[in-house]
């Protein structure tokens, strides 16, 4: 997950997120395809149907939580834990809803939904760094995987410049 501004529009073009960014940055759709907010404190969002990782498994609403419950991990050493301070209860009634609890209303809640989904088992591979620091995902959500592009193989490590 990026921690700076050319990081994000990055992933914003290789990764789909619940909300997306609009053209001058308003929340819209992306593997949400609607949202509701019955209270301050409660934010609903229905998956759209259809939805696949690049590998062809569906996404699901326990994938979703799974993503923000290992930000919120302090194990994982997210820079993004912070932003989701105000989570109280990540809940997923069924397998294409998720309903996010704050402890406070947080008006910008929606604009911090602009994160990628990874699948448990792709989290769990993952080694850790000689820092200890976890190594982040790399295989991303296609978008309804009807994107120009998809991850045919994964070498590991770090990219070469070739130099």
């Amino acid at each position: 997950m990026a921690t700076d501004a050319y990081g994000e529009q990055i992933l914003q073009m290789t990764h789909a997120s619940l909300v997306g960014r609009g053209a001058v940055g308003e929340p819209v759709p992306d593997l949400a395809d609607r949202w509701e907010s019955p209270d301050p404190r409660t934010y609903v969002f229905h998956l759209r149907a259809g939805l696949r990782f690049h590998d062809g498994r569906p996404l699901t609403s326990a994938d979703v939580r799974y993503t923000f419950s290992w930000i919120l991990d302090a194990a994982n050493r997210s820079p993004h834990r912070g932003l989701y301070r105000h989570l109280a209860a990540i809940e997923t009634p069924d397998p294409w809803t998720v309903v996010f609890r704050l402890s406070e209303p947080f008006a910008p809640f929606l604009s911090t939904m602009v994160r990628g989904s990874s699948p448990p088992e792709v989290r769990r591979a993952a080694t850790r760094r000689p820092s200890g620091r976890p190594l982040q995902d790399r295989r991303p959500l296609s978008r309804r995987r009807g994107g120009p592009f998809r991850i045919r193989r994964y070498y590991g490590g770090r990219p070469r410049s070739g130099r």
